[in-house]
């Protein structure tokens, strides 16, 4: 909603102004989640304020031509004031990579399906005598408190996974999701505007080098925190990177095809042809068929 007021494709893919703004928009909205995003049983979370056009414009005056150096504060959609704080100091630990699989699929009458299964199995005790697991999932709430998504009895954690039907005009036009961790959500909105706004086939759209902010908590325990760090694949260039820290974002080199860059799949279907396409991202082992 922040990026609807730029002309993203005037600015270039990856060009260092996209991907400025790309970053510092995805800062604000990571910011507001910390500060206001739990449970709606037990947290009143003002979506439609978070969603309107008044909102997203005060938000967009955040972002300048320097980068934000952390978080940066949240703020205050429908006038109510967010009540936690913000991390003081980075955390240790290591930005996550998860187990998340995301799986699609439409047939010839057009219904649709898209999941993002996941659970942290590899962490949790096995029961003995049953031999199954209990979820590990509470690893994605907090013991802070002041923070909305902290853990409580019977409170549900803030999930990770963003399975997502896409819809223009009304109508179906694209499925979309990727494992990830909050990396899904970046990984995902690229690849809607390198479809929607650079005009990429969905295969380009998936394959496209991608970047990613990590100067928010991360949503898994131990909850890492690096203020102002930026993962870039190398495919968006030495020049953008270049730009990029001169404008204060902390840059790290993701290499090419970062397997923590998520692993977007998309299923697109154009309903006046009936035609169907679908990518799969090659990060991670991802296939698209079709019969």
């Amino acid at each position: 909603k922040v990026l609807e007021g730029y002309e993203l494709a005037a600015m270039g893919h990856n060009s260092p102004a996209y991907v400025h703004t790309l970053i510092e928009a995805i800062k604000l909205v990571f910011s507001d989640r910390h500060h206001i995003y739990g449970d709606p049983e037990f947290v009143e979370v003002p979506r439609d304020a978070l969603l309107s056009d008044e909102y997203a414009a005060a938000r967009r005056e955040m972002i300048g031509e320097d980068a934000w150096p952390q978080m940066p504060p949240p703020g205050s959609p429908g006038g109510a004031l967010a009540a936690s704080r913000a991390p003081s100091a980075a955390r240790n630990g290591a930005p996550a990579e998860g187990d998340t699989g995301h799986v699609a699929a439409i047939d010839r009458w057009g219904n649709v399906f898209a999941s993002t299964t996941s659970d942290t199995y590899m962490w949790s005790p096995v029961v003995p005598g049953l031999g199954i697991p209990p979820s590990g999932r509470g690893i994605q709430s907090f013991t802070d408190e002041a923070v909305p998504a902290h853990i409580a009895p019977w409170k549900r954690p803030r999930l990770t996974p963003n399975p997502a039907l896409v819809f223009r005009d009304g109508r179906f036009c694209m499925t979309i999701g990727t494992p990830g961790a909050d990396s899904q959500v970046q990984a995902m909105v690229q690849v809607l505007i390198n479809r929607f706004d650079f005009g990429m086939d969905v295969q380009q759209a998936v394959e496209a080098p991608r970047v990613s902010s990590f100067s928010h908590p991360d949503t898994m325990e131990p909850h890492a925190y690096f203020p102002g760090m930026l993962r870039a694949e190398s495919g968006v260039g030495e020049e953008t990177l270049a730009d990029l820290s001169r404008r204060g974002h902390s840059v790290q080199d993701w290499g090419d095809m970062a397997f923590a860059a998520g692993c977007p799949t998309v299923v697109a279907r154009d309903h006046d042809t009936g035609f169907v396409w679908a990518g799969a991202d090659p990060r991670r082992e991802s296939h698209a068929t079709g019969r």
